[in-house]
């Protein structure tokens, strides 16, 4: 596909694609599931004021019935495992936290990130959380292809209250063949060598 292309072209095309697939966007989620140690509807403990977990990374943050969100029971804490819908380079964290703005909800929670694989990447420091109509954001150096982030919640006040969670971040840049490196370092060595012959 390349063979034709001039040196200068080849690179230049080769920068375009890795600018194109680092753009920072929302990310997608697949699967929210609470660990058992966070009662809720999906899990068989639905009860008064407990909401579905799956509704946290759904879009909607508005107020009032049907109390959108996730509502755990009183002092319980957890985990919540958030699935995302391939792998991405994560710099972000926005939280909507307490669904009815009482002083309910989480105070402190950690991320933990994961590959595709399920191994560990890396995990936040314990960041502190307010109940606000506003998102909590959290801004971190980026963690490189997460496809899994576990949201460990180390304190609450009355009971887990979350309307909303969602990342930014950027899709990984898939990790290039040795043939596509390759090429990318001929066409790089070929502008190399039209700039020397352009100087003298």
């Amino acid at each position: 596909m390349f063979h034709c292309l001039s040196p200068l072209r080849a690179a230049f095309l080769a920068a375009a694609f890795l600018a194109a697939t680092s753009a920072q966007a929302a990310i997608p989620f697949s699967v929210i599931a609470p660990s058992t140690t966070i009662p809720s509807c999906e899990i068989g403990t639905c009860g008064k004021l407990v909401w579905p977990v799956a509704e946290i990374a759904d879009g909607i943050i508005a107020d009032g019935a049907p109390f959108n969100g996730f509502a755990g029971l009183t002092g319980r804490l957890g985990t919540i495992r958030l699935d995302l819908d391939g792998e991405y380079d994560i710099d972000t964290f926005n939280l909507w936290n307490d669904i009815n703005i009482v002083n309910e909800g989480v105070r402190s929670f950690r991320l933990d990130f994961f590959d595709i694989d399920g191994d560990a990447i890396g995990s936040t420091d314990a960041l502190a959380a307010v109940s606000k109509f506003a998102a909590n954001t959290y801004s971190f150096t980026a963690f490189e292809r997460v496809s899994r982030v576990d949201m460990v919640i180390l304190t609450v006040s009355g009971r887990v209250e979350i309307r909303e969670v969602g990342f930014d971040g950027a899709v990984s840049a898939p990790i290039p063949e040795p043939g596509t490196t390759a090429l990318m370092l001929l066409g790089l060595a070929g502008v190399a060598g039209v700039a020397r012959r352009r100087k003298g």
